[in-house]
């Protein structure tokens, strides 16, 4: 077989990652392998600790994703920021309805400030990064460009997250509607979309390398519906889930420049 067989390259591109980066991507999939072994001997304390586990260590991967391409200072702003942003989005979204409609956090994920969280903020670090180097693999490299990707694609992890996190009663919503999404109602899709996009704006990120971003997503994306439909009991979440970000992948590679590195 031929090194410019398309699977040998990607290997060589995974090889040719930092080896910090492929250390930290390492525990993360350890743990996230984990959790359904664990789950089977420890039951529900399992869920929640594997939850901030595979939280913290995929942030981590992400912040390392960051620090490498544009070093410490630009990477602790944007972190400091997609973070705090974010905890006050959830804020404001809990108390108004306003953002992803009326909704609460339980008391199992703690601590928390104003009833949300402080792992909210690290649970939306560990994949908005990833769609900014993403964007940066296509055409469309505007900051609009940017700000819209960005909220696509990570409206589309939600289409997993959201029905998983609220069958293990870490947050609930009280109004479902009469048209919902496995017990989410739709306006809470339109609030993720807007706020990726506006922190996305917001920060403006410089360009990231493309290929360690496009590989955490698709990890992300096969994890999570190998999770959801053969341990979880979530099938048809997970089937929608694998189209929604399959989706955003099929585009990003279909759209990328041939200046990228993909």
């Amino acid at each position: 077989m031929s090194i410019k067989h398309p699977f040998w390259s990607f290997l060589l591109l995974i090889y040719a990652l930092p080896k910090i980066l492929l250390v930290m991507m390492g525990l993360w999939f350890a743990a996230m392998m984990s959790v359904p072994i664990m789950r089977w001997t420890f039951e529900g304390v399992a869920i929640l600790w594997g939850v901030y586990l595979t939280t913290l260590l995929q942030a981590t991967v992400v912040i390392t994703v960051l620090v490498l391409d544009w070093k410490w200072k630009r990477t602790l702003v944007s972190v400091g920021f997609v973070v705090v942003g974010t905890i006050v989005a959830e804020i404001i979204g809990t108390k108004t309805g306003l953002l992803f409609g009326q909704y609460h956090y339980t008391g199992l994920l703690q601590p928390q400030i104003l009833d949300v969280p402080i792992l909210i903020g690290f649970a939306w670090l560990m994949l908005l990064p990833i769609t900014w180097g993403m964007a940066y693999a296509t055409r469309f490299q505007s900051r609009l460009a940017l700000s819209l990707y960005a909220g696509i694609a990570m409206t589309a992890w939600d289409l997993y997250l959201d029905p998983q996190m609220t069958s293990w009663d870490l947050w609930k919503w009280d109004h479902v509607g009469t048209f919902n999404y496995f017990g989410i109602p739709l306006h809470n899709f339109l609030g993720w979309f807007v706020v990726a996009g506006l922190i996305t704006w917001i920060i403006n990120p410089p360009k990231l390398t493309s290929f360690p971003c496009l590989l955490i997503y698709s990890c992300v994306w096969m994890m999570q519906f190998i999770g959801q439909f053969v341990f979880w009991g979530q099938m048809l979440v997970a089937i929608f889930g694998f189209m929604g970000m399959g989706s955003v992948l099929l585009f990003t590679i279909l759209s990328r420049t041939r200046e990228s590195t993909v």
